[in-house]
């Protein structure tokens, strides 16, 4: 590798990037809902655990609602599971003004309300990049971009540039 790979390696590694998770992640690195994702997933929360991202409040209940509906584990061990993704990722909560930003972001890109509310979260949160899987990979909302961490065989560059690595 040269110098400049190097350089250009710490470099990013040093941008200021706030990344927030979306529920699918959660969701594929908690249970055994899809084998094949659950690595990537895994790794996704861990690096972002080491990176300081963002999980939002509303990702954690849309997690514990879909563990629970699916049977995908029982309410006991659901709620250890997340307590200790809160115990090493700050957890923002939704904002009164978020709601208004959510109506202004369903009417501007044609979003999900539910998907419309995590992101104003974000954004207010100061948040540049959400991993998910479920909105449009590449699309920038308010500011925010989308990145799917599942395409390919390798965790996309843009994700392992913001979670360093």
């Amino acid at each position: 590798m040269t110098v400049a790979c190097v350089g250009l390696r710490q470099a990013a590694r040093h941008l200021n990037v706030r990344v927030a998770l979306d529920t699918n992640i959660l969701v594929y690195g908690v249970t055994r809902q899809d084998a094949a994702k659950r690595p990537r997933a895994r790794d996704v929360i861990r690096r972002a655990a080491a990176a300081d991202s963002i999980l939002p409040l509303q990702a954690l209940a849309e997690c514990y609602h879909v563990m629970r509906i699916k049977r995908l584990l029982p309410h006991a061990r659901a709620v250890r599971v997340l307590r200790l993704l809160r115990s090493f990722l700050t957890t923002i909560p939704a904002d009164p003004a978020d709601l208004d930003a959510a109506f202004t972001l369903v009417e501007r890109y044609g979003l999900q309300f539910w998907d419309a509310m995590l992101v104003a979260t974000v954004v207010r949160a100061g948040c540049d990049l959400l991993i998910s899987e479920d909105m449009q990979d590449g699309a920038i909302y308010a500011g925010v971009e989308v990145a799917n961490p599942f395409p390919g065989r390798v965790l996309p560059k843009r994700i392992r540039d913001a979670l360093g690595g």
